[in-house]
């Protein structure tokens, strides 16, 4: 058992962890960053040879057949199951949620690799990923060359890794996602067709990597969309920010093309609005909303409110960029994980585009909608928001005709990104009574 857990930490933490690190925690940028896999297979490699010079027994046996499997073999199956869903379900949570307990493993298995004589050279490359700041490693780098010799491989080395990939494989096949593009807007969807639908909708500057853990999770049982507001994060390069009236038709095009009639929507802060936007102009679309860090499009903010906050929209254009993102990181998020991605993703976003954003937003806030919304809404909250949108966020739930209102602990403005566990078990109680109800 021993030898066994040493051989399944050289396997995940010497090469393929500290490559998800270097790609931001994606799976899908690991599966398109070839740079990256190359590095992740002779690290395993290197971690491998390192356990059996240390003294240590492949345990499983078969595990050594992976080193008589050809580097490009290898990098081309690795890559492939990066890019589906199963791997984001099984293996991207648990190394964003865990990153010191990975860290602890890694460091643990190189105080073994170093009593051997291994060559580590691509453990050493990818080693300091595991610190969250380094930066991420270029998207889709491809200069590193592959070790091409040996491709007639023992027939042991090829089968063992077919064996080892067949069963995700089918896994992957069964839970597949689809990206896709509709009028210029990016999203992925996933689960049963005939479930009911629920779409989630990021906060201002970020994408729908704000919804990974709840996309796993929900995944399973429900029809799940999540896409990128155009302008913002990954779409930041292919389209450019705006009003609520043009993304609410994007999204109901979206929509149209899935065969979705009806959903709920789940929102965050701006997505939330976004939200409220929808079933104030197309309520037969809308099934019931979900908000987290949201609060009122009607009549949410008095006018010299809205003014004060247009001082902040230009105040942005003199802030320098690394400042701005650094910032809007800590306001907004709690855990250092949700902070990083916060600044990350509004470093792609753009500060052009957040200006951009924070603009049309006002507008939209000041123009409002004309009467709540009466469809079933949720109203979370994380126990660590700012005191004026908590406070405002319960005086709204309790003018709401069929609201409930909960909050989120140890969680920020970002409560689903901050505390995922907490809010999914939210979620998902709300999304069955929902479904109770509809079927009484």
């Amino acid at each position: 058992m021993d030898e066994w857990l040493k051989y399944h930490v050289a396997l995940l933490m010497s090469g393929l962890v500290p490559a998800l690190y270097a790609a931001e925690t994606s799976m899908k940028q690991l599966g398109e960053t070839r740079d990256l896999l190359v590095l992740s297979v002779r690290a395993t490699k290197e971690a491998l040879r390192g356990l059996r010079d240390a003294g240590y027994s492949p345990s499983p046996p078969v595990v050594r057949g992976f080193e008589y499997v050809p580097e490009p073999i290898c990098v081309w199956a690795i890559g492939w199951l990066m890019r589906n869903e199963y791997a984001k379900v099984s293996v991207e949570g648990h190394a964003r949620d865990g990153r010191d307990e990975m860290t602890y493993l890694f460091d643990e298995l190189c105080v073994i690799i170093d009593q051997s004589d291994v060559d580590t050279d691509a453990i050493d490359r990818l080693a300091p990923y595991y610190d969250p700041d380094t930066p991420p490693y270029p998207d889709g780098k491809r200069d590193i060359s592959m070790n091409w010799g040996g491709l007639v491989a023992p027939a042991l080395g090829v089968g063992t890794l077919a064996l080892a990939f067949r069963h995700l494989r089918s896994r992957a096949s069964a839970d597949s996602a689809a990206e896709r593009e509709s009028r210029g807007v990016q999203y992925e969807v996933v689960g049963p067709e005939d479930a009911t639908a629920v779409v989630f909708t990021h906060g201002f500057a970020l994408d729908r990597e704000t919804w990974r853990e709840q996309v796993a999770t929900l995944s399973e049982s429900y029809r799940v969309l999540s896409w990128n507001l155009p302008g913002c994060g990954k779409s930041a390069e292919s389209s450019d920010p705006v009003r609520f009236d043009v993304a609410s038709r994007r999204l109901l095009d979206a929509l149209d093309d899935e065969g979705i009639d009806r959903a709920v929507l789940v929102g965050q802060s701006m997505g939330s609005l976004l939200s409220q936007y929808i079933a104030s102009h197309y309520p037969d679309r809308v099934r019931a909303l979900v908000h987290v860090g949201g609060f009122p499009l009607h009549e949410g903010f008095s006018r010299p409110m809205i003014e004060l906050m247009g001082l902040h929209a230009r105040a942005l254009k003199f802030m320098p960029e690394r400042a701005l993102y650094d910032v809007f990181g800590r306001l907004v998020a709690r855990t250092p994980e949700a902070r990083q991605y916060v600044k990350q993703t509004s470093a792609r976003t753009g500060k052009e585009n957040m200006v951009s954003l924070e603009r049309g937003l006002l507008e939209d806030i000041e123009e409002g909608i004309p009467e709540l919304t009466d469809v079933p809404q949720l109203v979370v909250v994380g126990e660590h928001e700012y005191f004026p949108l908590r406070k405002k966020a319960k005086e709204w739930s309790e003018r709401l005709p069929n609201s409930v209102y909960t909050t989120v602990p140890d969680a920020g403005h970002i409560a689903n990104h901050d505390a995922p566990t907490e809010f999914n078990e939210m979620l998902i109680s709300f999304l069955e009574t929902l479904d109770q109800s509809t079927s009484e």
